[in-house]
């Protein structure tokens, strides 16, 4: 027999499920060594370049214009050819940029951690329901399908195709819409200004993981320390979290 809903939990994905570390400085420069050799591009040049000027590095903005991939892409290639041009790249930026959207969707770039499957496997079993909430690419839902978590998630959220970034409130309330109404909701995720504090806002129960704690409590180190301290709340609701479908549709 299935259980009955214990409640909802929304999952950042990079740095909570996945690690690609410096995702994309490394693919920028994978992409320039096999498209133009004898480059004189550092790793570091790019990953200071690139440190600024995605999306989520200014989530005060609404990017709703943005929710087709193309689009998406589009922004995002024209971010890339300002900084390899600041750079000294001046040929081939349009299949430079090809190349690495190619390189980011590749869910084979991607290392589940090794406490994913078996903590979200157990979850599930006592009867809670799983969303990935993320700023992360359009195409996130493909990659969680490649990696094999796809059956896991009721839904996949990325702030690519809802047009708002963590830690704005519509991307959660948007995943809220999805949350098992009267039951706890809770967010785990790694960094605590996008993840927690926002959450928390929002009357959502939130469980800091693998970043050192510091800021914000609680803390887990891994998934099954933050499923531990889940199940350690019993019984205890957060309705407050999960409003009435009228109401969670709506946004700031």
């Amino acid at each position: 027999m299935k259980a009955a809903s214990a409640g909802t939990i929304f999952w950042d994905f990079d740095g909570t499920l996945v690690s690609r570390p410096r995702m994309w400085s490394s693919a920028c420069m994978e992409a320039l060594d096999e498209l133009l050799p004898g480059h004189t591009v550092s790793i570091d040049e790019l990953r200071s370049g690139l440190s600024a000027g995605f999306p989520w590095n200014d989530p005060q903005r609404s990017y709703v214009h943005l929710s087709e991939p193309n689009e998406w892409w589009a922004h995002v290639a024209g971010h890339f050819q300002v900084v390899l041009r600041s750079l000294g790249v001046r040929e081939g930026l349009d299949t430079i940029t090809q190349r690495v959207r190619q390189k980011i969707v590749d869910a084979s770039r991607y290392q589940v951690y090794d406490d994913v499957v078996p903590t979200l496997e157990a979850l599930a079993a006592e009867g809670w329901q799983h969303l990935i909430v993320s700023n992360h690419i359009p195409e996130l839902d493909q990659v969680v399908a490649q990696l094999g978590l796809k059956g896991f998630f009721t839904e996949v959220v990325s702030s690519a195709r809802i047009g708002y970034e963590k830690p704005r409130p519509e991307i959660f309330r948007h995943a809220l819409r999805a949350a098992v109404h009267g039951r706890p909701v809770w967010m785990i995720g790694d960094n605590p200004k996008a993840d927690c504090l926002p959450a928390v806002d929002l009357g959502i129960q939130a469980v800091l993981v693998r970043t050192p704690p510091g800021p914000f409590a609680p803390y887990a180190p891994d998934l099954s320390a933050a499923a531990h301290l889940i199940r350690s709340h019993g019984a205890k609701q957060n309705t407050s979290a999960n409003p009435s479908p009228r109401a969670s549709t709506q946004s700031n």
